[in-house]
Formats: C-alpha cells, sequence, structure tokens
C-alpha cells in the first residue's frame, strides 16, 4: 500500500478479499463507507465466510476456500478481454510494458517447462526479454507515452525543489539515468533546484568499486547546473544512512517558506 488510508475515500469501486477490514481495521474501513456515501463507491467483498465486511457489501462473492488464485485469474482473464483496463495506469506503474521471454508459454493450463514425468516445473523460461544492462526489455511504445509523462512533471511541477534519484551503484548512469537529468536540466530553475544522486547496493561492491562509481557519479553532476551530490547507500547494511538524512533535511529546509 503505497498511499494513505484517507485516499480510499476517493474510490468508485473497492475490492476486499483475504480479509475484514470492518473488524480488523475499523479506522480504516471508515473511508469506504466515506466513499460508498460520498462518492457513490460499490464494494465487493470476496470472502468464504460471511463477515462484518460483506454485510456492508453491494456484491458478495462466497468463493470455496483455496480458489483466490483462479477467482482473480477469472477477473483478469475478462478485463482483458473486454478491454475494462486502466490503460493509463496498467501502461505506467505494472509489468505490463515488459517484454516476455520467447520461451515462455501457456497450453491447456500448463506453463512452459513442465516435466510430466517428475511432475516439476523448471521456471527458467518464464522471465522477461533482457537488455545488455540486464534490465527487462519494455515495449518501445509503452515507454515513450512514460517518458513523455515523467518529463512532462519533471520539467514543469512548480514546488519541485529536490529530487533524490536512486541507481543502482553496480551500473551507474544507465540511459534512464541520464534521461532524468536531461529533463531536471531543461527545467527554468534548474540552477535553484538540488539533486541527491543514490547509489543503492553499495554492498555488493568492495571498496575499489565503491570508490570508482562514486567518482564517476561526481565527474558527472559536476557538468551539470543543478545544484546535486552523490553518496553510496546500502539499504541492506545501512550504509550512508546519516548522510542521506542530512541531504533530505536540506531539501525539505529549502522547501519551507522563509
Amino acid at each position: 500500500m503505497t498511499n494513505h488510508w484517507v485516499d480510499i475515500k476517493n474510490a468508485d469501486l473497492v475490492l476486499i478479499m483475504g480479509g475484514n477490514a470492518a473488524e480488523a481495521h475499523p479506522c480504516g474501513f471508515k473511508w469506504v463507507i466515506e466513499a460508498k456515501k460520498h462518492n457513490k463507491a460499490r464494494l465487493i467483498v470476496v470472502d468464504p465466510r460471511f463477515t462484518r465486511s460483506a454485510a456492508m457489501s453491494d456484491y458478495y462473492a462466497p468463493i470455496r476456500a483455496g480458489t483466490d488464485i483462479a477467482f482473480l485469474g477469472g477477473v483478469v482473464n475478462y478485463l482483458l478481454a473486454h478491454d475494462r483496463i486502466q490503460h493509463e495506469y496498467v501502461s505506467h506503474y505494472t509489468n505490463a510494458p515488459f517484454i516476455v521471454g520467447e520461451g515462455y508459454g501457456f497450453v491447456d493450463g500448463i506453463f512452459s517447462g513442465y516435466d510430466e514425468a517428475k511432475r516439476h516445473y523448471d521456471s527458467s523460461s518464464w522471465g522477461y526479454e533482457l537488455d545488455d544492462k540486464g534490465f527487462a526489455k519494455v515495449d518501445a511504445t509503452k515507454r515513450a507515452a512514460w517518458d513523455e509523462l515523467a518529463g512532462s512533471y519533471l520539467v514543469t511541477r512548480r514546488y519541485l525543489v529536490g529530487v533524490v534519484l536512486v541507481m543502482d551503484a553496480r551500473r551507474p548512469l544507465v540511459p534512464a539515468d541520464e534521461t532524468l537529468l536531461a529533463w531536471l536540466d531543461q527545467r527554468a530553475d534548474a540552477a535553484r533546484l538540488y539533486v541527491h544522486l543514490l547509489l543503492n547496493k553499495s554492498d555488493q561492491l568492495n571498496r575499489a568499486e565503491r570508490a570508482a562509481a562514486l567518482r564517476l557519479v561526481e565527474r558527472r553532476i559536476a557538468t551539470l547546473p543543478l545544484r546535486a551530490s552523490a553518496q553510496t547507500f546500502s539499504a541492506r547494511t545501512r550504509e550512508g544512512l546519516d548522510q542521506l538524512h542530512a541531504a533530505l533535511e536540506s531539501i525539505i529546509a529549502q522547501a519551507r517558506p522563509g
């Protein structure tokens, strides 16, 4: 969940599955009630049991226990077959644009890689097509649409005062990183903007490799008109956490009035 409970009040459709929010999360469930009351939202509850959440629902689906995946697969199939998906969201915020590997297949309910004799799957063919950097390839049309959306936001967002750009310390300054820096460079207030480059996963490099990656990034930001800084970081070991806090405090301080 990447947004606040309060945002549920803006929904026009709420699906509860695998839980009983009315009793387990009453403070959160009140926003479902707000959505129903003020936004005419419909509430769907999927549960083998008739719970208090189900009692508040507009549609109750009492599926058999253990059939969750089959149910969800049917929902996804229906939405795709009848073109009832929100294309902008699916294209920009899910893995839908990723290109599936050529070896992947699904025929008569069986995925590729199945060994009938052993009754076991080899999942090696289930991955995505990868580029020369080891990242999943993305449909060019979808990538262009995303670039237009993200680029427009970063170039024109009036109250943007700082950006933390997280990159892989093992592969710093890939084309996507350079594209983002180019967008920020186009801002009319680029000289005022503060950009902090975070080289994540640094724990997977030795000391010399970390220093080399940091020098590379520092040389790059020295050519930018932006106020920029860079550091190595590891979420696993917490290396660089204090330095990151200081950078965020600096960004927040300049956003405060006065």
